[in-house]
């Protein structure tokens, strides 16, 4: 034990005593008048003269200086207090030397406050007591927290009393006893009653900052903002700021920032703030130009989101370009418009567009020519409409735009005569481009020489005479076809031969026509003895003479007047004859052949409208035409 006192009084610092107390209160309660520090009196002067000021400034730290010097009060100080006050004992705290001296303060804590900071610089060896219920200026029932035991306990303490009984109302007192070996020393204690209140170190931190994530010049601002109050001494504020912390799109986020302030190399107040870094703008650069005269779309270059990107940049992030489609407007005749279309994206999802716009020259001009005539067609009924010839005609014209030009069916000229006819349909072609117009007009041609062909009807064996039946120009017509019309046939001749019911014959003799005049022949007997099958091979067939060829009727469908234009005959008359569809002559008259102009009105003949045929006979040569008259 001997040599373990020697080395503790080695360790004692003999020069002067100054105590340093602060108290960090950690819960934030009204801040508190007073804490009582008192002597006992039997150790010095009256404790309850004696008094030092604290406060209670939640995380802020609270010094209280104590002055040195000579303890007037403590003079009549004569004798070692070698126990803990109140219970004549030696303290038995492990930091007490037997024999040393001892000097007390007291002090309090605010209700429902167990923690504190303690500082003690400079002394030899002190012990921590602590009480609920002290007397009025004593120092109640004691129990030990903690103790120094070596001059180098020097910076401050956290102090924690585990007691659980401290609780919101519960005011504690605590005792701190320093220990001195020499009595002569006592002049270095505090003077107790001189120990007043030093300002509280205090810093005040600056608004929560809200700033875009680029704006590094008002970060470095609102940094250096903080102020404080270090009670006239020596300070500087320090901060925690990361630029790297924000872990949002971009560098973005919000930090809490810990200012501190420093003093001494050790920190003595505190605050906190924070800092959003934002991103609310989009990529910012210029969207290249396209390009004009362009020859063709296939010039147009591909769409290229790397070039766009070269051109843009963002304040906080890289950007994204990715292509958003392209638009056409226009055609080949008059040129096209391209537009490429991009999104630029940083990394929070700011954006902005860019369009680059690619122009398309147009090409007019027409090529092509209007097709051949159509000259050795067999029926007119094979000459295509007016209409339908505008998708030859279209055809036939083609522009260097690939736009098909527009034709337009202006009209049809020439002639159908039944034997021979010609038609010309007109159209006007229309370049798109440039409006330069063509006339194409499609000819078409040709002669029908082909008369109907079949097998005429045959006759048959009656008893007499008068069971021969009538004539059936519609049997006959039925049993023949035409390549290019409905065949119609008529009762040219009867010849008949006796009489009675034996010995006799009747033939009935037909011409079979095409809607070109074109006919052929049919004889139907009728006989006692049977009769002999005349096909149209036995009577043949005739095609259209000079005459015929040469003859016009006009107009055709008519209402009553019919013009019969013919040219010379080496016959001075002719023969006209009428005859309905079922081959009965309604009329006949004489014609002067040598006027080439004839008109009939076969409504005043008081013919019922129908189909009717007319027969011109000159010489040997027969002219057939069919006209339709229209009922009034």
């Amino acid at each position: 034990m001997k040599n373990i006192y020697q080395m503790k009084l080695a360790k004692r610092n003999a020069g002067r005593l100054a105590t340093l107390l602060a108290f960090f209160l950690l819960a934030s309660l009204s801040t508190q008048a007073q804490c009582d520090v008192q002597q006992d009196a039997a150790f010095g002067p009256d404790p309850c003269e004696a008094k030092i000021y604290c406060s209670n400034s939640g995380a802020a730290e609270l010094f209280i200086t104590c002055t040195p010097a000579a303890d007037t009060d403590g003079e009549g100080i004569s004798r070692s207090f070698p126990s803990i006050p109140g219970d004549g004992q030696e303290p038995t705290d492990p930091c007490y030397i037997p024999g040393y001296h001892v000097q007390w303060i007291k002090f309090a804590t605010p209700a429902g406050v167990n923690a504190f900071v303690l500082d003690v610089d400079n002394t030899d060896y002190w012990a921590l007591y602590y009480t609920f219920n002290p007397d009025a200026c004593g120092l109640g029932s004691l129990t030990y927290l903690t103790c120094g035991d070596q001059a180098a306990t020097n910076g401050f303490l956290s102090i924690t009393n585990p007691n659980p009984n401290i609780g919101p109302q519960t005011v504690v007192y605590y005792y701190i006893g320093f220990y001195f070996e020499d009595l002569s020393q006592r002049n270095a204690n505090f003077k107790t009653k001189d120990c007043q209140q030093a300002c509280e170190p205090t810093i005040n931190c600056p608004a929560p900052l809200s700033v875009s994530c680029s704006n590094t010049a008002a970060i470095t601002q609102w940094l250096n903002s903080a102020t404080f109050d270090n009670c006239g001494r020596a300070g500087n504020v320090v901060n925690n700021y990361s630029p790297t912390a924000f872990n949002g799109c971009g560098g973005t986020g919000t930090q809490t920032v810990t200012f501190s302030l420093v003093s001494n190399g050790r920190v003595v107040a505190t605050c906190t703030s924070t800092i959003t870094k934002t991103d609310n703008m989009p990529p910012t650069g210029i969207c290249p130009p396209g390009q004009n005269g362009l020859p063709s779309l296939d010039a147009v270059p591909a769409p290229n989101p790397q070039a766009i990107a070269a051109n843009y940049s963002d304040n906080c992030s890289g950007v994204t370009v990715t292509f958003a489609g392209a638009t056409q407007t226009g055609n080949a005749c008059m040129g096209y418009t391209v537009t490429h279309n991009y999104l630029i994206s940083d990394g929070c999802g700011n954006t902005t567009t860019c369009s680059v716009v690619y122009r398309v020259n147009g090409q007019g001009g027409l090529t092509g020519s209007c097709p051949p005539a159509v000259t050795n067609l067999q029926c007119w009924d094979d000459v295509p409409s007016g209409q339908a010839g505008v998708a030859i005609v279209q055809a036939a014209y083609s522009t260097p735009s690939g736009i098909p030009p527009t034709v337009l069916y202006l009209g049809t000229s020439g002639f159908n005569n039944y034997c021979s006819f010609s038609f010309n349909h007109i159209y006007q072609v229309l370049d798109p481009c440039n409006g330069n117009r063509a006339i194409c007009v499609l000819r078409y041609s040709g002669q029908d020489f082909t008369p109907p062909s079949g097998s005429c009807p045959a006759g048959g064996v009656v008893e007499c005479i008068d069971d021969v039946p009538a004539p059936n120009p519609l049997a006959v017509a039925a049993a023949y076809t035409d390549n290019c019309s409905t065949p119609f046939a008529y009762l040219i001749s009867t010849n008949t031969q006796g009489s009675g019911c034996s010995s006799f014959s009747v033939t009935y003799n037909y011409r079979v026509y095409d809607d070109c005049d074109n006919f052929s022949t049919c004889s139907v007997v009728y006989s006692s003895g049977g009769g002999a099958l005349i096909a149209p091979g036995n009577t043949g067939s005739q095609q259209m003479g000079a005459l015929s060829r040469d003859a016009h009727v006009y107009p055709n469908p008519t209402n009553g007047m019919v013009n019969i234009e013919m040219a010379p005959s080496d016959s001075e008359q002719g023969q006209l004859e009428v005859f309905n569809a079922f081959g009965q002559q309604m009329f006949s008259q004489v014609l002067d052949l040598s006027n080439p102009l004839h008109r009939i009105d076969l409504a005043a003949k008081g013919l019922p409208g129908g189909a009717y045929v007319l027969v011109i006979r000159a010489g040997e040569e027969v002219v057939t035409k069919r006209v339709v008259l229209n009922n009034r």
